[in-house]
């Protein structure tokens, strides 16, 4: 199948979508297709309605949760590439003996898990299953819920109807995730809790995609020279 024309759709507000839009479009180019790229705003009237459910997924799931997920493995020499690479700022270096962490900026993007020379970046599938695993035993959202139905009960219809139960469940599995995320970055500086890290996640697993034609010195901003000191006595003029 030969294809002649590429139309490609972005929404504003999802980290690389426009980037990853320009690289196909360029490649179609390239390839001889007519390519245009056109944003939903513009395409679909009123898309702010329409999509207004996946950025609130994308808000929750892919800001708030997955991107809580990162650690740096025992690969990790501290060199801050990754912070100073990252878009967004996210990635903050902190302690005595620097290690990265990931602030609620992040956008789950994974150019730092691409780009990351020692392959050092990992996510944590144990926490995500913790957090999964607490939200469903020790159920707080269902007890608020309960106990606000009878301290209020005019108002019980809609405390325990379906839209204020996932807002509280969610609130507070972010909750959790922001606890326990904070408790990891201080417990991964064991080597013993950082080598179980290590072997519970798949991400040692994965192939580490980079953006064809993006090298690492494209996206690491370069630090200028310090100014050399001078030899020379500084001299003083007199008016």
């Amino acid at each position: 199948m030969t294809y002649r024309r590429v139309l490609l759709y972005f929404t504003t507000g999802t980290g690389n979508a426009f980037r990853a839009a320009t690289w196909v479009a360029e490649s179609a180019t390239a390839a001889g297709c007519e390519a245009r790229i056109v944003r939903i705003e513009d395409a679909i009237p009123g898309r702010e309605i329409l999509l207004a459910p996946v950025s609130v997924g994308y808000l929750a799931v892919g800001r708030f949760f997955l991107a809580k997920l990162f650690f740096a493995s025992r690969r990790c020499d501290g060199c801050g590439l990754c912070a100073r690479a990252c878009a967004h700022g996210a990635i903050e270096m902190r302690g005595a003996d620097p290690r990265p962490y990931w602030t609620w900026r992040c956008e789950s993007c994974m150019q730092c898990m691409a780009f990351c020379p020692r392959r050092a970046v990992e996510a944590s599938h144990a926490l995500a299953a913790l957090v999964l695993a607490l939200g469903a035993i020790v159920p707080l959202d269902v007890l608020f819920v309960r106990a606000a139905s009878r301290a209020l009960p005019a108002l019980a219809p809609l405390i325990g109807s379906a839209l204020v139960g996932t807002v509280l469940w969610s609130a507070y599995l972010l909750a959790l995730i922001f606890s326990l995320y904070a408790v990891l970055a201080v417990a991964a500086r064991v080597p013993l809790v950082l080598a179980v890290l290590e072997h519970t996640t798949l991400t040692r697993l994965y192939h580490r995609y980079r953006e064809p034609g993006t090298r690492l010195h494209d996206i690491v901003p370069r630090t200028p020279p310090a100014p050399r000191p001078s030899s020379r006595a500084p001299t003083c003029r007199t008016s």
